[in-house]
């Protein structure tokens, strides 16, 4: 009679917005968040242990090819459920481009779908469709009051916050001169992470000799 699903194990869920144009994006931007999860120590974030599971939503604006038509269209959004690796993620969302584009060009519908992406063939298949709000019933749990938190102790908190990877590397590029390559040989440890850091400031040494040795 007791539900033990999920029983000690929190789930966090982010949701970035909705501004990526390039299938190379998604990918990379899901690597910044497993690095981000890491540094803080929240969770090693490996989609292939299952530890961080991935939903990719792609839509894509475009003009009709109907004849007579030219106004702007857009496709429905299309959730890929649970992609297995950050790689996968470009090529789920690199076909799902392809195939809201030639829908749209041929002047066909995208129905608004939630699909999984199969590795092996390069492709997405159906699941089920995409019920509107109403129909997922959402009401207001009386059991879990409401919390108001105040701009002030926002404000508090952010000022408590430690540089995320995505910042150390942006610093890291600015400061140091380097390029993508030598950020990410850093950041490919959090041991090297700590390396790079002391050599840098305890010897005062070109921060690219440590990539010639």
């Amino acid at each position: 009679m007791i539900d033990y699903n999920r029983a000690g194990m929190p789930l966090l869920e982010i949701v970035t917005e909705g501004k990526n144009t390039h299938p190379v994006d998604a990918k990379l931007i899901v690597r910044e968040v497993q690095d981000m999860l890491r540094s803080l120590n929240i969770s090693k974030g490996n989609i292939e242990a299952g530890q961080l599971r991935v939903d990719v939503n792609i839509s894509v604006r475009g003009e009709s090819a109907k004849p007579g038509v030219s106004s702007e269209i857009q496709s429905p959004t299309v959730q890929v459920k649970n992609v297995s690796s950050a790689r996968n993620i470009e090529r789920a969302v690199e076909f799902e481009f392809r195939r809201h584009i030639k829908a749209l060009m041929d002047g066909n519908d995208v129905l608004p779908e939630t699909r999984r992406y199969d590795a092996e063939q390069n492709c997405t298949i159906p699941i089920r469709m995409i019920n509107e709000e109403p129909d997922y019933r959402y009401f207001q749990d009386p059991d879990l009051p409401q919390f108001k938190v105040s701009n002030q102790r926002i404000s508090r908190v952010h000022g408590l916050l430690e540089e995320v990877p995505f910042e150390v590397k942006r610093r890291f590029c600015n400061q140091f001169g380097m390029d993508v390559f030598d950020v990410k040989m850093v950041f490919k440890n959090p041991w090297s992470i700590e390396l790079f850091t002391r050599l840098i400031w305890s010897l005062q040494i070109d921060p690219k000799i440590p990539f010639v040795w």
